[in-house]
Order: structure tokens, then C-alpha cells, then sequence
């Protein structure tokens, strides 16, 4: 569906990034629980110790939203829109595991102590996409 979004829109790969990451911005936003799903479900298979085999159809929707990233990274290569001297597969899982572990931790822990309510927590998760983002243009 992102995928098909951004060639619809003829997005080059740096807005079509962009476009993949307000999907996470939103996410947020319209259905937090998501990501106390995420924390619950690693929580269960930790403690289920669940095999490599049955974990297969999560790990090819992990695989799939991957897949989407680096073909948007792709395509910015090849039209100028994106550096080229990145790894993109560790800008991937570094930046997937700094938004979902911040969105479970603003979910789960905000408001601990009183400089937690200095920003929204929207706004923190917007930042480090625009950080992302800033990191990958060309």
C-alpha cells in the first residue's frame, strides 16, 4: 500500500522515505496501544521461547516493512535524492529499534518525573523521524 502510494504520487526516494515514516508518526498518534502490543508479544515469546519456525510469518512482516525501507533508500540513490554512503540496513534496524523502543517508553513510562512533560511525546517521536530523515538526504 506505501509502496504503491508513493509511485502513484510519483514521489522520488527521498519523499517517498519521508512518506514511509509518517506512517510510524501516525501510528503513534491514531493507535499507540500497537506498540504495547510490540512490547507484550516480544515479552511472550521470550517467555514461551518460541522457535525460529514459529516465529517465520512475523519475522516476513518484519522482512516486508524492510524490504519497503530499503527500496525506498534504493530508488534515492539512484535518483540523487538520497546519499549514497550509508548502510542501509543498519540505518534501518538502528533507527527501527530507537522509534519503537521511544514510542513504547513515551507510551508506558512519560510523565515519571515533572521534565518529562517539557515536550509532547508526538513531537519527540516526530523529531527523531525528522532526524532520520535529515540523516539520509543527499
Amino acid at each position: 500500500e506505501i509502496e504503491k502510494a508513493n509511485q502513484e504520487r510519483k514521489l522520488n526516494g527521498y519523499e517517498s522515505f519521508k512518506n514511509l515514516m509518517s506512517y510510524y508518526e501516525s501510528l503513534f498518534v491514531s493507535d499507540p496501544s500497537f506498540f504495547i502490543f510490540l512490547e507484550d508479544f516480544d515479552d511472550y515469546v521470550l517467555k514461551e521461547k518460541m522457535s525460529e519456525e514459529e516465529l517465520a510469518p512475523y519475522n516476513d512482516v518484519l522482512m516486508e516493512i524492510q524490504s519497503i525501507f530499503l527500496g525506498c533508500a534504493k530508488q534515492g540513490v539512484a535518483d540523487g535524492s538520497v546519499r549514497k554512503d550509508i548502510d542501509f540496513t543498519m540505518t534501518y534496524y538502528s533507527f527501527a529499534k530507537a522509534l519503537i523502543g521511544l514510542a513504547q517508553k513515551l507510551i508506558l513510562e512519560n510523565n515519571i518525573v515533572a521534565s518529562d512533560k517539557a515536550v509532547v511525546a508526538s513531537k519527540e517521536i516526530h523529531t527523531l523521524i525528522e532526524v532520520v530523515t535529515d540523516f539520509i538526504e543527499a
